[in-house]
């Protein structure tokens, strides 16, 4: 799964690197995006704007806004089969840039979170699909979920799953409304892993509301560290 990322850029290096305009006045670097907060994404039906939704998708036809919490993360393999993704896998289909992501591995009983990011790039797109909801108040909100695969050899170290990461050349073709389903289908898989490095970090990424650069840096988690299977 996915439960943490990283979006370390401003507003330019995000729309040039996009080369889309962004909605929101201000991006403010982020090394700590959580669920239910907002997120900045680009749509099937409007590829150069980037828009803002609330990670943890909630379906048009939702009654409330509960299900977020179980759709921060959708399985590539169910998505034509679950109600909740199926419609929008059809029309609304996203990019989700990060900078990097964060997994916890559970070495001498405790969980050490990792940072994972990419060697050769500063960022990446995760497939996702949005929908918009209409809350009681009539005031529409646009949510997101992460497309999740099977993990790839490296990663495998930390966690049985990842986000489903798009190369450049990948992500016209995702979200471009007339995509054959097929060809969709072929992209649902998992990033090589000769792209990415990852370390341990401070356990103060757990906390939500933590959210600064130093998260990213290297943290030696004790003696015990050694013994796992990271270093096997």
């Amino acid at each position: 799964m996915c439960g943490r990322y990283t979006l370390g850029l401003t507003k330019k290096s995000l729309e040039e690197r996009y080369d889309a305009d962004l909605q929101e006045q201000l991006l403010i670097p982020r090394y700590n995006v959580a669920p239910t907060q907002s997120v900045p994404i680009l749509c099937q039906q409007s590829p150069g704007i980037i828009s803002v939704a609330k990670w943890g998708l909630i379906p048009s036809w939702a009654k409330d806004a509960s299900i977020a919490a179980k759709t921060i993360n959708a399985r590539a393999e169910t998505l034509s089969e679950k109600p909740s993704f199926k419609q929008a896998l059809t029309s609304k289909r996203c990019l989700i840039p990060m900078t990097g992501f964060y997994e916890w591995k559970l070495i001498s009983g405790r969980k050490i979170p990792h940072f994972i990011h990419l060697n050769d790039a500063e960022i990446i797109s995760a497939a996702g699909l949005y929908d918009d909801w209409q809350n009681a108040s009539g005031l529409w909100v646009r949510t997101c979920t992460i497309i999740t695969t099977e993990v790839n050899q490296l990663l495998s170290e930390l966690h049985h799953r990842m986000p489903v990461f798009l190369p450049p050349k990948q992500e016209k073709t995702w979200i471009d409304p007339n995509a054959d389903p097929q060809s969709l289908d072929a992209l649902l898989r998992p990033y090589p892993d000769d792209h990415f490095s990852f370390h341990p970090v401070s356990q103060a990424v757990n906390k939500v509301g933590t959210d600064h650069a130093g998260l990213l840096d290297e943290h030696d988690p004790g003696p015990s560290y050694t013994q796992g299977s990271l270093f096997d």
